[in-house]
C-alpha cells in the first residue's frame, strides 16, 4: 500500500507518476483550487520535494492510516517478527516529570514558545491529563478546510490543533492564520527526475557498480521513488539547510524533519544494498551512518536555534537503543520526537516487558522527556475505539507537553473523547502482573490492557464516567484497550 503523501508530492514537483506503483494523477495533485506548477501544491521549493515516506522499512504496522497516510511497516513501528518476552510482573513505570511552565494554544491551552532549551523545545504544558492533537495534512479532502477558511474556522482549527505537520509551498500563505505548523522536509531523500538529481548525482550514494542507490522503500520492478542522499555530503547539507530556511521563513513554528533513521536502509530497486558515500569515498557502514545523521541533525539545530525541529526518527535503532551515542547525540538536536505509528497503530508491539512490547516503547517515551524533550505520539486509529486506545496510551506517558497525532480530524469529524481534559497526573504509570496499565489524574482515570492479555474486568475505586457518558463502577477490557474515565 503506498503513501498518498508521496504521490502528491511528486506530482507537485511534474515528475513521472508512472515510475511509482500505485500513483495516479487524481491521488497525487492537490485539490483543483491549490495545485500548482512544478515546485507548488504541497512539495517544498527546492527541487527535492516534499514526498512523507512513512512507511518504509520493517516495521509490523499493517493498517491504512486515516487521512491519507498509510502505513505498511512504519519505519518507526515495531518489528512484527520480533517477539517480545512474557510478561515478568509489575514493574512500575513513570509517566514523566510533573509539568510546569505555560506557553501557544491547544484545546485552549498554552502550547510552549520556540527557543527554550537546546532546539526551541517548549516548557511543560499545564498538566500531564491534557490532550493535545496533532494534525497531519495528506488527505486532499483537508484542504478545502484551510483554504480560505472563515473566522470561525480558523478560531477551530487554534483551539484544536496543537500543531500542524503541513507542506510548503501548499501552506505558506496559511501561516497567517494558522502559525503553529510544522513544515515538511525529508533529511535523506533526493527525488529522481527532480533539479537536485540531475544537478547534483554526486549527492546520491552509489552501488559497488557506481549506480545511484534508493532509500528501500515501495520499490517495485527494479525502481524505488526516492534515491538515498549521501547525508556525509557538506554540500548537500549546506544546500538542504538553506532549503529549509527559506520555507521556514514564511511563518513557520518548526520543522517536520522525516527520515531521521539512524539504519542502513538501501536498495538497488530489487535487493538490499551495500552503499558507498562519493563524498568519503568509503563504505556506509551502520556506525559511520549513524554518525552522519546524528551529526547532520546537530547542523540542522545549530542553523536554526529559534525553530521546532520534529524528528521523525526509529525508536528502536541501533544496538542499546537510548544507551547509543549517536541517538543521544540525536536527541539532543531536537525538540521533538515523533513516534509515527504510536500505539494502536504499531501491530509489532507485544505485551510484557520485553525489547518490542508497549511498556518498552513507553520507557523509550520516559527518556525522551529525561532529555528534556517532547513527543507526538502519531497514531492512525481507524474508528472511535482504536481512538480511545490510543488516547489512553497517550496519557499514561504524557508529561503535559506531549502531541496525539490523529490524521483523521477535522471540524466534521472531530471526536469529543480528545475533549477531555484529565488534569494534573496525581500518580506515575503502573503495570501490574496481567498486563493492566493505569495512572490516576485528578479528574480522572486512564486504563490500558496490553496486547495478548487475557480479558479481565478492572474494579473502580469509585463511580466514573466513560467517553460516551455512561456512569461506571467496573470496566471490561479486552487485550489492546484503553479506557478514559473521568471522575464524578
Amino acid at each position: 500500500m503506498r503513501s498518498k503523501l508521496i504521490c502528491r508530492a511528486l506530482w507537485s514537483l511534474g515528475l513521472f507518476l508512472a515510475a511509482v506503483p500505485g500513483c495516479t494523477k487524481s491521488e497525487s495533485r492537490e485539490t483543483s483550487s491549490d495545485a500548482g506548477p512544478a515546485g507548488t501544491g504541497g512539495a517544498p521549493s527546492g527541487g527535492q520535494g516534499a514526498g512523507a515516506s512513512m512507511s518504509r522499512g520493517g516495521g509490523g504496522v499493517s493498517s491504512a492510516g486515516s487521512g491519507g497516510a498509510a502505513i505498511t511497516g512504519n519505519r518507526g513501528g515495531s518489528p512484527a517478527s520480533s517477539g517480545g518476552a512474557s510478561s515478568s510482573g509489575g514493574a512500575p513505570s513513570t509517566g514523566g516529570a510533573p509539568a510546569i511552565g505555560d506557553g501557544g494554544t491547544a484545546n485552549g491551552h498554552d502550547a510552549g514558545s520556540p527557543g527554550v532549551g537546546d532546539t526551541g523545545a517548549p516548557t511543560p504544558g499545564p498538566s500531564e491529563g491534557d490532550v493535545h492533537i496533532v494534525k497531519r495534512m495528506g488527505d486532499p479532502t483537508f484542504d478545502s478546510v484551510v483554504t480560505k477558511p472563515s473566522p470561525s474556522t480558523v478560531t477551530w482549527l487554534n483551539d484544536h490543533f496543537y500543531r500542524m505537520e503541513v507542506f510548503t509551498t501548499f501552506f505558506d500563505d496559511k501561516t497567517s492564520f494558522y502559525p503553529n505548523g510544522w513544515v515538511y522536509s525529508d533529511s535523506q531523500v533526493i527525488y529522481p527526475g527532480s533539479s537536485t538529481a540531475k544537478n547534483h548525482p554526486d549527492w546520491v550514494l552509489q552501488d559497488s557498480g557506481g549506480h545511484s542507490v534508493y532509500l528501500d522503500w515501495n520499490c517495485s520492478g527494479g525502481t524505488c521513488p526516492q534515491y538515498a542522499a549521501d547525508v556525509t555530503s557538506a554540500a548537500f547539507r549546506s544546500d538542504w539547510i538553506a532549503t529549509l530556511k527559506a520555507s521556514l521563513a514564511k511563518g513557520y513554528r518548526g520543522a517536520w524533519i522525516d527520515d531521521v533513521n539512524l539504519a542502513l536502509r538501501f536498495s538497488d530497486g530489487t535487493k538490499s544494498v551495500t552503499a558507498y558515500s562519493p563524498a568519503t569515498k568509503a563504505v556506509v557502514t551502520e556506525d559511520s551512518w549513524s554518525a552522519a545523521v546524528a551529526s547532520f541533525m546537530a547542523e540542522i539545530a545549530a542553523a536554526l536555534p529559534s525553530y521546532e525541529l520534529l524528528h521523525n526518527s526509529i525508536w528502536y535503532a541501533r544496538p542499546t537503543r537510548t544507551a547509543d551515542t549517536y541517538v543521544k547525540q540525536e536527541m539532543k538536536a531536537a525538540s521533538v520526537i515523533n513516534l509515527e505509528g504510536g500505539f494502536a497503530s504499531d501491530g509489532g508491539l507485544t505485551g510484557g516487558t520485553g525489547e518490542w512490547s508497549v511498556y518498552a516503547k513507553m520507557a523509550f517515551v520516559d527518556v525522551v522527556h529525561s532529555a528534556g524533550k517532547w513527543a507526538v505520539i502519531d497514531d492512525f486509529p481507524s474508528n472511535d475505539g482504536e481512538r480511545q486506545y490510543a488516547l489512553a496510551c497517550y496519557l499514561l506517558v504524557s508529561n503535559g507537553s506531549d502531541g496525539l497525532g490523529d490524521a483523521a480530524m477535522a471540524p466534521s469529524t472531530w471526536w469529543k473523547g480528545y475533549d477531555v481534559q484529565l488534569g494534573a497526573a496525581v500518580s506515575g504509570r503502573t503495570r501490574s502482573a496481567t498486563g493492566v496499565f493505569r495512572r490516576q489524574f485528578q479528574n480522572g482515570l486512564v486504563l490500558m490492557l496490553e496486547p495478548g492479555a487475557a480479558s479481565t474486568t478492572v474494579t473502580l475505586p469509585g463511580p466514573y464516567t466513560t467517553i460516551d457518558g455512561a456512569e461506571v463502577t467496573e470496566v471490561k477490557l479486552s487485550a489492546k484497550q484503553g479506557a478514559v474515565l473521568i471522575a464524578k
